[in-house]
């Protein structure tokens, strides 16, 4: 039988659900990763409520001068799918942002809460639902996650990002990558194209600010 899971496109949160099926990640890992999506998504939303602010009044002036009672629904509603629209195209990458790339397990538990709350997710950040996480992962209540994300903080070691005007060619297509910025930039023409990544193997050099070995 054909589980709903596998049904789903799989974007790159979901290249790990595989994984995060077989290896099941710690309920620090879980309650540290709910913690770190809410709060990724929900600083999203904001950026989009501010980005569409001039729109809403639009479409919401537009509303009040509308007697058809269908249309005048479909004008304010159309704020809100967009709102949605949003955060779901996120999910399919938030799993690969910098603060859950940190550690593997992190990582895993990430693909889980992406996979088994696809459908609760949304809903949760768009009425800001301070206890999602709780009803989502067993036991993550927020001393729990306070606790869970002080374990799971940790630096990507990595060189000195390259001065302005020196990481890349003039036309762009070639970059100079750090532990920094690669996440930055394979990960995000991931989304839209295909990134080519070339190692060089040079002189150690110290990290910046100090950062640990991983």
């Amino acid at each position: 039988t054909t589980s709903a899971s596998s049904q789903r496109p799989m974007g790159p949160a979901g290249l790990l659900v595989a994984v995060a099926a077989t290896v099941k990640p710690s309920a620090h890992a879980q309650c540290a990763a709910c913690a770190r999506v809410t709060s990724l998504l929900g600083d999203l939303l904001n950026r989009t409520k501010e980005s569409l602010e001039v729109s809403r009044r639009v479409h919401e002036e537009a509303a009040t001068k509308i007697q058809k009672a269908q249309t005048k629904r479909w004008l304010k509603n159309e704020y809100h799918v967009a709102l949605r629209a949003a955060i779901e195209e996120e999910m399919d990458m938030v799993c690969k942002r910098d603060e859950l790339v940190a550690t593997r397990a992190l990582s895993l538990a990430c693909a889980e809460l992406i996979d088994r709350q696809v459908d609760e997710l949304p809903r949760a950040i768009l009425d800001a639902d301070a206890g999602f996480c709780a009803k989502a992962v067993p036991g993550c209540d927020s001393e729990t996650m306070e606790a869970s994300a002080r374990a799971f903080t940790s630096s990507l070691r990595s060189e000195a990002p390259p001065a302005a005007g020196e990481n890349a060619t003039a036309d762009g297509l070639v970059a100079r990558l750090v532990g920094s910025t690669i996440n930055r930039w394979v990960h995000a023409a991931g989304a839209s194209g295909h990134a080519l990544v070339m190692l060089h193997e040079g002189p150690r050099s110290a990290p910046a600010d100090g950062a640990a070995d991983p």
